[in-house]
């Protein structure tokens, strides 16, 4: 089964989940936390957005926070692979494995070269 290809976003809304996760790789979570929420505005319902603020709230240690945000995000885009990264780290540290391994799969077949991929399978 080949994933489903996911919009490319374009425009301002593209510069600023650009501009965020940036800040969020160099560690910079106030600054991506603007960005996002810049971006937001753009585009209330974008499960991108939704996907990155739970990947914010899990950097700053907040579990509870980012499976809320990545559901959402996995609502409004079912095939948002972020969001599935995000609630298997979540079940991950829940000591949760069974539940993790289904989420890091489900992550794994909708971006197999993604950004983690490599930490997944390790995982």
């Amino acid at each position: 089964m080949e994933a489903a290809k996911q919009p490319v976003a374009s425009g301002p809304f593209a510069v600023l989940i650009g501009k965020a996760r940036a800040f969020e790789h160099r560690g910079a979570l106030a600054a991506a936390y603007h960005a996002a929420h810049a971006a937001q505005r753009l585009q209330p319902r974008s499960a991108e957005v939704f996907a990155l603020l739970a990947q914010l709230a899990l950097d700053e240690g907040n579990a509870d926070k980012a499976a809320g945000l990545a559901k959402r995000a996995r609502y409004l885009d079912p095939s948002n692979a972020e969001a599935y990264l995000v609630l298997g780290t979540v079940e991950q540290a829940r000591s949760r494995s069974a539940s993790a391994r289904t989420f890091f799969k489900k992550y794994l077949a909708l971006a197999p070269n993604g950004e983690r991929a490599l930490e997944v399978r390790a995982v």
